[in-house]
């Protein structure tokens, strides 16, 4: 079905209409759906309808409010001389004002009860489905560290190399998809999505998809997990951070994220042993806490 003009565009939701009267489009925009009252509910953009709006005296306090050294994290990576990097540091930064920097409202997200899902549909985009899962992140309060490095392997067992569980399934096996993957980040400042995305193969059903993934989740919760296959995944999972670390940009990056949403950047040191210490019974663990129907988010993206 072609999308005519737009109807309408809110923070959540974008309205086009069609050839039929009686029906229209609408195009939900997926952090939006998952989070109700999450900074993550909103583009870093902002929404277009704020943008239409907004004054250059609003960019201007917005400016002053938060772009201040004192609210800033300036990352330095390479072959450099330290004292030297400082005193250019000192150069150019150092006689930039300090600000007064408010304190960001805290902001509790609500307990998600019941799935939630929604129907897209995007011109020139194949099919596929994104399912996300609300899990924890390092930052989260309350929540145990081994948890968020459990998610990971978690995450490695689902998709990392030919034998993870979904590749395996869904690609190799029952050829229902053409691609899958899975998607976690330890470093979110708020909590997190645990997100598991698949393309369907032509003429395969996005809703088999999704409860073959559901089979697979609920096997992991269930049945074992073999020394094998969790020191296989271990290995990649850390192999795959060692090798991203080659990138001078990515270290940049790693040690940004950490410091600007922790304020700590030595936890970096110990990824490797904290995915190593994770047990079959913590994965099985939080995928039964976490990756369940209640608290996930489904975008189904151009289904037949």
């Amino acid at each position: 079905m072609n999308k005519g003009n737009k109807l309408y565009e809110g923070k959540a939701k974008i309205i086009y209409e069609t050839k039929d009267k009686n029906l229209v489009i609408q195009h939900f925009k997926d952090d939006a759906t998952a989070f109700n009252n999450n900074p993550y509910h909103h583009p870093i953009i902002g929404w277009m309808e704020d943008l239409e709006t907004m004054k250059l005296d609003d960019l201007s306090k917005w400016y002053k409010n938060w772009y201040a050294p004192n609210n800033a994290t300036l990352v330095i990576v390479g072959d450099i001389d330290f004292n030297e990097t400082m005193l250019l540091v000192k150069k150019y930064y150092g006689r930039l004002p300090k600000e007064e920097i408010k304190e960001r409202k805290k902001r509790l997200e609500p307990v998600q009860i019941g799935e939630r899902t929604v129907n897209l549909k995007i011109d020139s985009k194949p099919p596929y489905i994104i399912l996300g899962y609300k899990v924890p992140s390092l930052n989260s309060k309350n929540v145990e560290d081994w948890e968020c490095y459990a998610l990971s392997v978690l995450s490695g067992i689902l998709s990392e190399g030919e034998n993870s569980r979904l590749l395996k399934s869904l690609v190799r096996e029952k050829k229902l998809a053409a691609s899958v993957d899975t998607s976690y980040s330890l470093f979110a400042r708020n909590h997190s999505l645990f997100l598991i995305d698949a393309n369907p193969n032509i003429g395969k059903s996005l809703n088999k998809i999704d409860r073959e993934i559901i089979e697979i989740l609920e096997l992991i919760k269930k049945g074992k997990i073999g020394k094998k296959e969790l020191k296989r995944i271990k290995a990649q999972v850390i192999a795959n951070e060692v090798y991203q670390q080659d990138s001078i940009f990515y270290q940049g990056m790693l040690i940004g994220m950490s410091e600007t949403t922790m304020g700590n950047s030595e936890i970096i040191g110990r990824f490797v042993d904290n995915i190593k210490s994770v047990t079959p019974e913590q994965i099985k663990y939080v995928a039964k806490k976490y990756l369940v129907s209640e608290k996930r988010t489904v975008a189904i993206v151009n289904q037949d």
